[in-house]
């Protein structure tokens, strides 16, 4: 029997794939920024203290951009969206404060019902400290017209689960999505600067080299840390699934709540049969349907299907 009053061990949650491809791109991230950093000091104190004040200056410029974008954002999002609150559609407020319960969620993000212009669709996102969840009308429509409210559970919980997992924290961010920039900034440093400072500077003049021989592999990991950032989104958002579905106990609207993201049907999503859609899986080509994933952040609808099938099966 579901116990309503519950605290979820989002351990259980957390998908494999997740889990490996968040060690392996923290790793790399890890191991950029510390080189990054005695390269800095190698390069010499002055150069090291150049490095310094220009981060700083660089982190000092970002955090005026996002704190401009945030309050630009938010001039945008409460004057032009439904915010839902204990006055606003408590009916909708009241699962989150559920779920934010169950997840052990301290402040429940500003969540708002917005029009999606056809799309069906919800989101997680975050601006510096404050929390955003957004709900598509159509979505919700898609869900209350047929009063199928565990599937308006199942899709708000994934998108809590998102900000629970630490998939929207920018401190992480800078860790795992500055390495494809970092990377690049440093090709491009000794494939064009670099070189251009050793035709025009005295021979004497002391300034960082790159070896011929890091040049290949600093190029593959550029292009590596491309395709880890879309491999661990994609295992992000199976968690998500499970957590959605833990939250509902139920999984047949589960399975419903993400195949009318898929179809956006209102006439036939209570009609759809999860069992068909998941065999489809057996006419993808996998060659091409790997070619195609590699660069999508989102797994194909089939495969979330059927992993949250295996999940409930433990």
């Amino acid at each position: 029997m579901f116990i309503e009053n519950f605290m979820l061990d989002l351990n259980l949650c957390v998908h494999p794939r997740e889990k490996f491809w968040g060690i392996v791109i923290n790793s790399l991230g890890a191991l950029i920024w510390l080189g990054f950093f005695f390269f800095s000091i190698k390069a010499g104190i002055p150069t090291f203290i150049g490095i310094c004040l220009g981060a700083l200056i660089a982190g000092i410029i970002t955090l005026i951009y996002y704190w401009i974008l945030e309050n630009l954002f938010k001039a945008i999002i409460f004057g032009n969206a439904i915010h839902v609150n204990q006055q606003q559609h408590p009916e909708i407020y009241q699962i989150l404060e559920e779920q934010a319960k169950k997840l052990n969620v301290n402040k429940i993000p500003d969540t708002f019902i917005l029009n999606g212009q056809g799309a069906v669709n919800a989101a997680a996102s975050r601006i510096l400290h404050r929390k955003y969840i957004f709900l598509f009308a159509e979505l919700v429509d898609l869900s209350l017209e047929r009063n199928e409210w565990d599937e308006l559970k199942m899709i708000i919980g994934h998108e809590m689960a998102h900000h629970k997992l630490g998939h929207t924290n920018p401190a992480l961010g800078l860790l795992r999505f500055w390495i494809s920039p970092v990377l690049f900034l440093i090709l491009f440093y000794f494939a064009t600067i670099s070189p251009i400072m050793e035709k025009t500077m005295p021979a004497e003049a002391s300034f960082p080299k790159f070896p011929e021989h890091l040049s290949t592999i600093f190029l593959l990991l550029f292009v590596f840390s491309i395709f880890l950032k879309t491999a661990w989104r994609r295992g992000c958002e199976l968690s998500c699934d499970r957590v959605g579905f833990s939250l509902t106990q139920n999984l047949k609207s589960s399975e419903l709540a993400l195949l009318s993201i898929t179809g956006g049907s209102r006439a036939l999503s209570s009609k759809i049969n999860a069992e068909a859609f998941k065999n489809q899986e057996k006419d993808i080509p996998l060659f091409f349907a790997f070619l195609y994933e590699i660069f999508s952040e989102y797994p194909r609808m089939t495969k979330r299907i059927i992993e949250l099938g295996k999940f409930v099966k433990k």
